[in-house]
């Protein structure tokens, strides 16, 4: 399966308070839309599981570099032409 262009952002300054938190919730989220086959649904991350994500990405750059391609017709033309790598 090709991965597609990373077109994804997490905003750092958009965050959630847990008002109601039980005893062991984070305190703060950071909200996110997830977006699959037509449907759009909430997340919540928590601050670790975004600290986690960026260690498995910095682990994985081959990975990174995968998603950050421009998909597509233009980007096999940049490919093509020295933009990026096939």
């Amino acid at each position: 399966m090709r991965a597609a262009a990373m077109k994804s952002n997490i905003h750092m300054d958009d965050v959630q308070v847990n008002r109601d938190r039980a005893f062991g919730a984070e305190g703060i989220y950071f909200p996110v839309m997830v977006h699959r086959k037509g449907t759009a649904v909430p997340a919540l991350f928590t601050e670790s599981q975004i600290k986690e994500a960026i260690r498995r990405a910095v682990a994985n750059p081959e990975d990174v570099a995968a998603a950050q391609k421009p998909a597509g017709m233009f980007g096999r033309l940049a490919s093509i032409f020295g933009r990026g790598k096939p």
